[in-house]
């Protein structure tokens, strides 16, 4: 039980400190040209019609 109590404890703690990730390095504008840049030619012109901010927890 106490082992058990414990893990849970820890992974709280990992999950809690990968919330508090640091703020984006990257400007929106320099995200959608980049992404524009990428795309251009493999599909043909690219248009963001959206952007929406996500965080990833691994």
């Amino acid at each position: 039980m106490r082992k058990t109590v414990s893990a849970i404890f820890v992974l709280l703690i990992f999950i809690v400190g990968g919330c508090n990730s640091p703020e984006l390095k990257i400007s929106e504008e320099d995200a959608k040209s980049s992404v524009i840049e990428y795309h251009t030619g493999h599909i043909g012109n690219v248009k963001i019609l959206s952007i929406e901010l996500k965080r990833i927890i691994i």
